[in-house]
């Protein structure tokens, strides 16, 4: 059973669904295809599961306390009396405000500020409603704190694949011509036969748009494992460049080496004792390898959130 027709049997909606399984208080079946698109699929058991559910946060409830009472029932006595308690007190302070209502002169021509003096002392210890307050400063910093690692990475993994990109242009599609002056110019040919010669480094390129992809589909509000997928393209794209055939390796050092030749002055020796030599190969790694703990660090901080927020 799909979740379409599971949001028609129980009146529940696909969000509430989803945040049921996320916060783990429902285990649906679940397969992919060989693309890696998920399908969710519900049995008569779970639909039992989601309508108990749905009952207990109807009775007040909370995601955490159903989790309770799922994985430790022991514990189900000590979560009723609480839950009653909670309840109790919250309908003695609506109780008061009833009887200040039911004994106010409705003839009396007054105005709200009447009305308000009226029921302000049994209205004082319920707090107002959450949603009149917005998005407040607490919620923006969450908010931030939650995209600020993935965003990071993403500025991170485009300026890896613009500065691969380029290189692996220039190997794949482009002759280098010497001057006499010791300069060079660039001339490229797109022909066909250039994809089958250069396809692991153009694969390497593709790793990485994937990795970008990923996040950028996370940023815009998609589910938060696509930061998890995005850095295991970069792991892909870290193993595929230290693979990589060794003549498309040589020339990509060599386009290095010439780039950062005002860093590094003319010692452009291929010996592993040569330190320069060292840093230029492994410079192109180190925004990918930060990019991918990142995206790791901003799944770790948005499940924390996840995790405070159903606790409420």
């Amino acid at each position: 059973m799909r979740i379409k027709e599971v949001c028609e049997r129980t009146g529940l909606t696909d969000r509430a669904i989803r945040v049921y399984m996320e916060s783990g208080l429902i285990s649906p079946k679940q397969e992919y295809n060989y693309m890696g698109r998920r399908s969710i699929s519900f049995c008569e058991e779970d639909i039992r599961v989601l309508e108990d559910v749905a009952t207990l946060r109807q009775a007040g409830f909370s995601i955490a306390d159903i989790a309770r009472l799922q994985s430790s029932p022991e514990h189900i006595p000590e979560l009723v009396i609480c839950h009653c308690q909670r309840l109790t007190e919250e309908m003695e302070t609506r109780q008061r405000i009833l009887d200040t209502l039911l004994g106010y002169d409705i003839d009396r021509h007054g105005d709200y500020h009447t009305l308000a003096n009226e029921i302000r002392h049994s209205a004082s210890s319920k707090n107002i409603p959450k949603e009149d307050f917005g998005m407040n400063l607490k919620d923006v910093k969450n908010m931030i704190r939650r995209r600020i690692p993935a965003l990071i990475s993403l500025l991170l993994l485009v300026f890896s694949l613009c500065q691969i990109g380029s290189l692996v242009a220039r190997v794949a599609f482009a002759d280098v011509h010497l001057s006499s002056g010791g300069g060079y110019t660039l001339l490229y040919h797109w022909s066909p036969s250039a994809w089958g010669e250069h396809a692991w480094i153009l694969l390497t390129v593709a790793a990485l748009l994937c990795g970008v992809i990923a996040l950028v589909i996370s940023l815009a509000g998609g589910r938060r494992y696509w930061m998890l997928i995005s850095a295991g393209f970069c792991a892909v794209t870290v193993l595929l460049l230290l693979a990589m055939p060794a003549a498309d390796a040589g020339r990509i050092h060599l386009f290095e080496f010439v780039a950062y030749r005002k860093l590094f002055g003319n010692t452009f020796l291929y010996s592993t004792n040569n330190p320069p030599s060292l840093l230029i190969k492994s410079i192109k790694y180190i925004p990918i390898v930060l990019g991918a703990i990142l995206s790791c660090v901003g799944y770790t901080v948005d499940t924390m959130w996840v995790e405070e927020k159903t606790k409420k």
